[in-house]
């Protein structure tokens, strides 16, 4: 293979055009690269077309392209990942791929099926460690955790009909959380669907009553509300309410972030900041695609058009960035690895765009974002795993 027929193959490759076989031999180019080791004397020409083309994605003179870069594990001991990573450079000098590797003595796992219930009686059980089937039974509904990790409620049936009735009963209420490395999924008794995302908490009244559904959310949550006109579904955050009908959203409220985001799958919300935080609140109707922002500082509700993808990755298995700095990357990386992050140095100014399983172990995200010179030295003390960067 000459050096113009491994160009052309690797063209292929980038635009999802290579056949399997073709894949197969730009992955081992790819690998071998990644792990400093040599191509044979016999064929230099696709080593070199490979550096060239890693070196294209990062060339500034192209950054306004879009550029992806598979790569799959070959083998048990290959540390390439199977996901997506593009690099955009940002300022003027050209980013040269490194293949230095990362500092790592103990790899960290993903996140997984992770989450604490406590009860209305204050029992605290941890979901994680609980066996499958029932777990409790409170104010004539049953708790049952799923073998696929779903908390499920449940009416007993005779209980039913003098819930639906009793709009003056006082209700109990659950709350389950969720920490750093951990997410969960439950259904409530009204039909609802919620999953839950790292480091988040969600408080709910074990049954619905009166003229509305409300719920308080701290962290992250996709919802799938089952529709009721006559009893509305409100969720409450630390500077918004979000009141729906039936519908599918995501609501993105952490603490540490700057910002509170809706993100509208289908249907339409009506998001108002928190009136007690304001003394001027603002109000708005969100259509299917459109994302609503609230900054800590002020009350007024921006809307914007939506990236799907991004905002709804982690509901479907992927971290996932477009054009994100590494703050904001590691911001998902420390939740979902349940890791401390430290930068030494100027903190990179480059930005991000790809996709990455979150099944996927941390060293494996590391070995890729290393292409673009940023180092990362993983520690492990005391119990706590600290990830420290340097650009």
């Amino acid at each position: 293979m000459d050096k113009e027929q491994a160009k052309i193959l690797l063209d292929r490759y980038i635009s999802g055009q290579a056949t399997a076989a073709e894949r197969t031999l730009v992955e081992s180019w790819y690998e071998q690269l990644a792990a400093g080791q040599d191509y044979p004397s016999e064929d230099p020409d696709p080593k070199k077309a490979v550096k060239d083309g890693l070196q294209s994605i990062t060339n500034p003179s192209r950054r306004q392209r879009s550029y992806w870069i598979p790569a799959t594990i070959a083998t048990a001991a290959s540390l390439i990942i199977a996901g997506y990573f593009s690099i955009v450079k940002m300022d003027k000098q050209p980013v040269r791929p490194t293949m230095a590797k990362a500092v790592i003595k103990k790899d960290v796992q993903a996140g997984g099926n992770k989450a604490f219930i406590t009860l209305a009686n204050g029992k605290k059980i941890s979901l994680t460690d609980a066996k499958n089937g029932k777990l409790a039974a409170e104010s004539g509904l049953t708790i049952t955790k799923t073998s696929d990790g779903k908390l499920v409620y449940q009416l007993i049936a005779q209980q039913q009909a003098t819930r639906a009735d009793n709009s003056t009963a006082r209700p109990s209420y659950n709350i389950i959380e969720t920490p750093k490395g951990g997410q969960y999924q439950l259904s409530l008794p009204d039909g609802t669907r919620i999953w839950l995302n790292a480091a988040s908490s969600l408080k709910y009244p074990t049954v619905f009553t009166g003229k509305q559904r409300i719920v308080e959310l701290a962290g992250e949550a996709y919802f799938e509300v089952a529709p009721n006109r006559e009893m509305p579904f409100i969720v409450k955050t630390e500077n918004q309410q979000v009141k729906v009908l039936g519908t599918h959203f995501n609501i993105k409220s952490y603490s540490d972030e700057h910002e509170t985001i809706t993100t509208l799958s289908e249907g339409s919300v009506d998001v108002s900041s928190n009136t007690q935080r304001y003394q001027q609140t603002s109000s708005a109707t969100l259509k299917p695609g459109q994302q609503s922002v609230i900054t800590a500082d002020k009350s007024e509700i921006r809307i914007r058009k939506a990236d799907m993808d991004t905002a709804m990755g982690w509901k479907n298995g992927y971290i996932i960035f477009n054009a994100a700095d590494i703050q904001t990357i590691m911001q998902q990386v420390s939740r979902w690895y349940n890791i401390d992050v430290r930068y030494e140095g100027e903190i990179s100014r480059r930005t991000f765009t790809g996709r990455v399983p979150r099944s996927s172990n941390l060293s494996s995200l590391l070995k890729i974002m290393e292409l673009s010179n940023i180092h990362f030295k993983l520690e492990q003390k005391s119990g706590i795993t600290s990830l420290i960067i340097k650009s």
